[in-house]
């Protein structure tokens, strides 16, 4: 690997000082608990990096002491006065007494190794601890699936992932008295949504995970306030599984799922309830129709018997026997009403209009004799007369007389008969003249 290849890796895709030392804080539970059962014991950071670990520790006032392989990762410890060393992290860890170790760390290192190393690593560890002590392995969470499938092969120098009940059992299998799975790293965001989406379930699982384990404490009291105090911090639940993840998706997609049926049954009910409408509405329009058809049929039926009844009494012996009286009754009602005068001259009228009418028709039809009458009536004098009656009573002779009933060539006709007749007036004045 070229060199000051893996510190600039590290600097762009590890993260800054700053986030990495905020990260690690999650530690310090566990490692301010061990101190109250061992305070003067010091701690070992296998793979210590850029040091963050052990600047932390130093500002709690912990003894620490890094190893590494990395020169340039030393050199980022050394300019801050960090006590590190250059050399194996195994090698380190056998070359340290029995029952020496506050803690023994090792972030993001287990995956660099082969398997068999890292059960040397944690058997080596078990060793070197004090009754109480801790254990600190952390590592990419493989069940974050884009950690897992695409993030953790971003780092050359990985072996490969490491599952966390494979760690947590082999620290429980090689004797350790107490483990912790601690899910890291997850976003904020992810912990409290309320809705979960797929991307969330694919890359929102805590990115990493560690496995604290303590080493059992014969002889030391439960009441002891740091066996207390590393309860406490035990007892706490950190991260996001895949598990919850999946669960809280899956329960989102059932409670819509649940919503939808229910909307689905509501309008499904909804649509009954206006077909149920719509037939009772067509059920009362029907028998709106049959009663309105029946009640048609019984007006008919009425009006019938009403029409037959009126007949009857018009062809009745008694009805043509009170016809006179009728009449009489008639005749006394209009001359109460429109006097005596008024009424004789209507009565004349009607009497001329009657007789003028069939005499009308029968002129159109004997011209000749039309002016025959019409030389006799000037003979005698009454010709003025006549023509003045017939002025009078032609607008309302009745629909005969009328010329807007007429057709073009009856108009024609009617126009020849009576210049005929204006021209046989004025031959008959004229012999009238002269006869005088």
């Amino acid at each position: 690997m070229s060199p000051n290849f893996y510190r600039a890796f590290e600097d762009r895709h590890r993260g800054s000082r700053d986030t990495i030392g905020q990260r690690l804080g999650v530690y310090l539970p566990f490692l301010r608990a061990a101190r109250q059962l061992h305070p003067d014991a010091p701690v070992t950071d296998l793979g210590c990096g850029r040091g963050e670990w052990l600047e932390l520790l130093r500002g709690e006032g912990i003894a620490a002491r890094g190893v590494d392989l990395d020169q340039d990762m030393l050199a980022a410890c050394v300019e801050r006065g960090l006590d590190v060393q250059r050399g194996d992290a195994l090698a380190f860890l056998k070359a340290l007494a029995d029952g020496s170790q506050l803690a023994v760390s090792a972030f993001h290192l287990v995956e660099h190794l082969p398997f068999e190393q890292v059960q040397i690593l944690v058997a080596e560890a078990l060793r070197v601890l004090r009754p109480g002590g801790l254990l600190i392995l952390e590592t990419p969470n493989p069940d974050n699936l884009a950690v897992g499938a695409s993030g953790f092969y971003m780092d050359p120098t990985h072996e490969r992932p490491i599952p966390s009940p494979l760690l947590a059992f082999l620290a429980e299998f090689l004797g350790f008295g107490r483990v912790a799975t601690l899910r890291l790293q997850e976003s904020p965001q992810v912990r409290g949504l309320a809705s979960v989406t797929l991307i969330d379930v694919l890359a929102g699982v805590s990115p990493d995970y560690a496995v604290v384990a303590q080493k059992a404490a014969a002889g030391i009291s439960p009441m002891d306030p740091g066996w207390m105090a590393m309860n406490e911090a035990f007892a706490e639940e950190h991260g996001v599984t895949l598990n919850n993840l999946a669960e809280r998706h899956e329960s989102q997609w059932i409670r819509r799922m649940r919503r939808n049926e229910e909307r689905t049954i509501a309008a499904r009910d909804a649509a009954v309830a206006v077909r149920a409408q719509v037939e009772q509405t067509r059920v009362a329009i029907d028998a709106g129709v049959e009663r309105v058809a029946l009640m048609e049929q019984r007006v008919q039926a009425e009006l019938q018997r009403s029409r037959d009844a009126l007949t009857a009494v018009y062809q009745s012996s008694s009805w043509r026997i009170t016809a006179p009286l009728r009449w009489a009754a008639d005749q006394a009602r209009a001359l109460r009403q429109q006097g005596p005068v008024r009424r004789m001259r209507r009565l004349a009228g009607k009497t001329a209009r009657a007789g003028l009418r069939p005499a009308q028709r029968l002129a159109r039809r004997y011209p000749k004799a039309r002016q025959a009458a019409s030389r006799a009536l000037h003979a005698v004098g009454l010709g003025g007369l006549t023509s003045k009656v017939l002025a009078r009573f032609r607008p309302s002779v009745g629909h005969v007389a009328l010329e807007s009933d007429l057709t073009p060539a009856a108009m024609r006709v009617e126009t020849a008969l009576r210049s005929a007749m204006a021209q046989e007036q004025a031959k008959s004045g004229k012999a009238l003249q002269g006869s005088r």
